[in-house]
Parts: structure tokens; sequence; C-alpha cells
């Protein structure tokens, strides 16, 4: 994986059940740290962050600031990149645009 660029893509209805939704984030953060421990680049959008409806704590319907956040905790488990062209850890796609739809509990990452 050394390397190798990412994209985890998708996203859970927004009439997913709570502990469903709670679920596949811990999958996707697992995820995202044990791909970050092998070496991968990850390509991740920021964006705005569509909430469920009706949770008492924000959960995203979309995996974006999951895996920004979990990579972001793990980057200190990363291999060397000595020798690669591409040493980036994030790819971020974003438009000017969407700065202003950053969540503000997002911002620091």
């Amino acid at each position: 994986m050394k390397g190798r660029r990412v994209h985890i893509a998708g996203s859970i209805s927004k009439s997913c059940p709570q502990e469903h939704a709670v679920y596949a984030h811990a999958l996707v953060a697992k995820l995202a740290k044990g791909l970050t421990r092998l070496g991968a680049t990850f390509v991740v959008p920021i964006d705005a962050e569509p909430l469920l409806p009706e949770c008492p704590e924000p959960i995203s319907v979309t995996f974006d600031w999951t895996v920004l956040e979990a990579v972001w905790q793990s980057r200190g488990e990363r291999p060397s990149f000595e020798g690669l062209p591409d040493r980036h850890l994030v790819h971020a796609v974003m438009h000017a645009k969407n700065t202003h739809q950053i969540p503000e509990r997002h911002v620091a990452l």
C-alpha cells in the first residue's frame, strides 16, 4: 500500500439507525488508520458535512471527515516515504466556494 492513493467513498441513508451509523463510522476509521500504517495516501473531499437528523451527537451521513480525522490521528505511525515521488499524506479536494462550508468542529484538520 505504500504510496498508493485511496479514496474511501460512500454514504449512509439519512434514515439509517443511529447504532448502524456509529458502527459504519468506526469501521471506516479503523480501515483508514490501518491503511495509514501501511503507507497509503488519501484523497479526501473537503466540503459540508450533512448530518443524520434527530441524533443527540452529530453523526455524518458521509465518511469524508471520519477518514480525515482517522488519518490525522494515525499520521505518526505512517512509514517513511523517502525515495517516493508522492510524500503527501492527504490530497484534499475542494473548491474556494467550499471553504465557508467546513464545519467549525473540523476546521483544525
